[in-house]
C-alpha cells in the first residue's frame, strides 16, 4: 500500500498519542497492541491495549499501566466511575511479605483507595477507614495478610473486610462509623 507506517487501522481510530504515548514507549509496548481509542474519561484518559489499559489521571499528573487480575477488579468496580476513582499507580510487584515471590503479589493504588492482589488470595479492593487501619498494621507485610474480601458495608453503616491472616487463620476487621476498627478472628464456616 506504500504507506509510512504499518499502524494502520481501517476505519478505527487506535493510534497511541501524548501521555499515553510515553508511558507506552517507556514499557517498550509491553502492553502490547491497541485494541481501542484513547477514550476521554473522568479525570484523564484512558487506551485499551490487548494486556491490559493505560490510563492518565490528569490532576495527578499520572500515567499508569493497569493489567492482569488488578485491572480486571477496577473495570468490575466501574473504573475512574466507581468508588475508587482515576489511579495513582501502576500494578507494582511486592516482594517482601512472605510468601511473595516475582509477580504473585501485586498492588495499586486509586485516588481513594487500593487493590491487592494475591495468587491465593486474587483481587480485592480496599478503601476507607479500613484501608486506613490496613496501611497502620503494615498493610500485606503485617499481621493480617492480604485481603480475602472487598470492602462491604456493616448492617450499622461501618465498614468491613476480610484478611487471609499471615499464619492462615482468617480475619475480620471491622470499622464502625466514628467509633474505630477491631478485628476478630473468623472462625470456620463463618
Amino acid at each position: 500500500m506504500g504507506l509510512l507506517d504499518d499502524r494502520v487501522w481501517i476505519n478505527h481510530d487506535r493510534l497511541v498519542t501524548g501521555a499515553i504515548r510515553d508511558r507506552y514507549d517507556a514499557l517498550d509496548c509491553a502492553p502490547g497492541m491497541p485494541v481501542s481509542a484513547d477514550e476521554a474519561v473522568a479525570g484523564g484518559s484512558v487506551q485499551r491495549f490487548s494486556r491490559g489499559s493505560i490510563y492518565r489521571n490528569d490532576h495527578a499528573r499520572k500515567t499508569v499501566w493497569l493489567h492482569g487480575p488488578i485491572e480486571r477488579e477496577y473495570v468490575a468496580l466501574e473504573e475512574v466511575r466507581g468508588l475508587l476513582g482515576p489511579p495513582l499507580s501502576s500494578v507494582l510487584d511486592l516482594t517482601t511479605p512472605a510468601g511473595c515471590d516475582a509477580h504473585a503479589c501485586e498492588r495499586a493504588r486509586f485516588t481513594t483507595g487500593a487493590i491487592y492482589y494475591s495468587i491465593h488470595t486474587r483481587a480485592h479492593e480496599l478503601d476507607g477507614a479500613v484501608l486506613a487501619y490496613y496501611k497502620r498494621a503494615r498493610s500485606a507485610k503485617g499481621h493480617l495478610g492480604f485481603p480475602t474480601t472487598d470492602v462491604t458495608a456493616t448492617e450499622t453503616g461501618g465498614t468491613q473486610a476480610r484478611f487471609s491472616g499471615r499464619d492462615g487463620d482468617a480475619i475480620l476487621v471491622v470499622c464502625e462509623k466514628g467509633a474505630g476498627c477491631a478485628e476478630s478472628p473468623v472462625t470456620k464456616g463463618g
